[in-house]
């Protein structure tokens, strides 16, 4: 596949980035064998949504604007991470020292630790916060800090480098926090948030539209990362990894990764991680620690020229080949999803677990056949 000459640059929304750098993602089980699991969604449950007679009622879009930013920003955070002396992200990709640290130039930050600025937003009452994992990266330390401008040490629960999502954990109660929405509720042209701190600047917010609900990147599928993203044209610059993007009524819809630009500088596109990416991801790492992966069992490539993905080669005993799928089927869709590319098969597996069903249709010599796959584990799609 031909890359976009266009940078996908994780950096530029953050002021810290790993160069090649394989996350040590260590499990951090924090449930007891002998209680229930309670999901992320079951914990926003336990608090009641407040009823704040002084919002704004929406009648419009500049009284949505004020009513979905007084909703969300309580629960968007600054993160200020600390690395190592000698952190080579300076150099590589374009790290800056925090502003409170004017005139340290990049020989006197190897020498000391260096410090980035991110975000992040947090998702339950009880403290969990969700961030990038390129923010969370090698930190050696993590300092949240709330919209109130109280701090706190996190403590990383689980990392998953494939999503980009990390999840983290400051000991605090009854917090605000971030309603998940759905990508089901927002469609194209519809008006959206950005949330964050850029350039240190805690709880800025702009504004722009969904500009595209599953943007894929040739090049992430490759890299074997998630490649279909958010694209929306609200502002983001650096600082703004792993803040919230919500919908008009303040509900989470994405968490904020990344810009498309050839100079470095916001040119017009953002990007985030579906919302419902987020919510199994970050209920695996708090489960087990690491997300758990579905596989399919196939090696596929893209058909040049329409939509759909060849199977060319199967997983020996893998849940396709159980399933009945055979090499030169071309899926077309599963679970009644059109499939156009790697990317939407890619981005399906990431919502399902190992054991799962899932249907497919595929194009056959010709005919329209239908398949029952229960998913396996391990690894993911695999593609050459």
């Amino acid at each position: 596949m031909k890359k976009s000459p266009l940078l996908f640059a994780w950096f530029l929304c953050c002021y810290f980035y790993a160069a090649n750098c394989m996350a040590q993602e260590k499990p951090m089980i924090i449930t007891s064998p002998g209680m229930p699991f309670v999901s992320l969604e079951e914990r926003q449950l336990i608090q009641n949504e407040p009823v704040d007679f002084n919002l704004p009622k929406p009648t419009g879009i500049n009284t949505s604007f004020r009513y979905a930013a007084a909703r969300a920003i309580p629960g968007v955070v600054h993160i200020i991470a600390t690395y190592e002396p000698g952190f080579k992200g300076l150099d590589e990709y374009g790290f800056r020292a925090r502003e409170d640290h004017p005139g340290m130039s990049p020989a006197v930050l190897e020498q000391g630790p260096v410090t980035g600025s991110a975000s992040g937003v947090i998702i339950t009452p009880d403290g969990y916060v969700v961030t990038n994992y390129h923010v969370a990266n090698r930190a050696e330390s993590l300092e949240v800090v709330l919209a109130n401008r109280r701090s706190f040490k996190a403590r990383i629960i689980g990392m998953d480098s494939l999503t980009d999502i990390a999840l983290l954990k400051i000991s605090e109660q009854s917090l605000p926090f971030v309603r998940f929405g759905s990508m089901d509720s927002v469609a194209v042209g519809d008006w959206v948030l950005a949330i964050g701190s850029p350039m240190g600047m805690n709880s800025t917010v702009t504004a722009g539209i969904v500009s595209a609900k599953s943007r894929i990147f040739t090049s992430q599928e490759e890299q074997g990362q998630l490649s279909s993203f958010i694209q929306t044209d609200a502002v983001m610059n650096s600082g703004n990894s792993g803040g919230a993007l919500v919908d008009i009524n303040g509900r989470l819809i994405g968490i904020n990764v990344g810009i498309l630009t050839p100079t470095g500088n916001f040119a017009g596109y953002s990007f985030a991680i579906p919302v419902e990416v987020v919510k199994k991801v970050c209920n695996d790492l708090l489960r087990n620690g690491r997300a758990i992966r579905a596989s399919l069992g196939v090696y596929i490539t893209n058909t040049p020229g329409m939509p759909g993905v060849l199977v060319y080669k199967l997983v020996d005993k893998g849940a396709a080949a159980k399933g009945g799928i055979q090499v030169e089927d071309i899926i077309k869709e599963i679970d009644n999803g059109e499939i156009r590319s790697v990317g939407d098969i890619q981005q399906t597996l990431v919502l399902h677990h190992p054991g799962d069903k899932i249907h497919l249709k595929v194009i056959r010599k010709g005919k329209l056949v239908s398949c029952e796959v229960i998913l396996g584990g391990t690894q993911g799609v695999m593609e050459m």
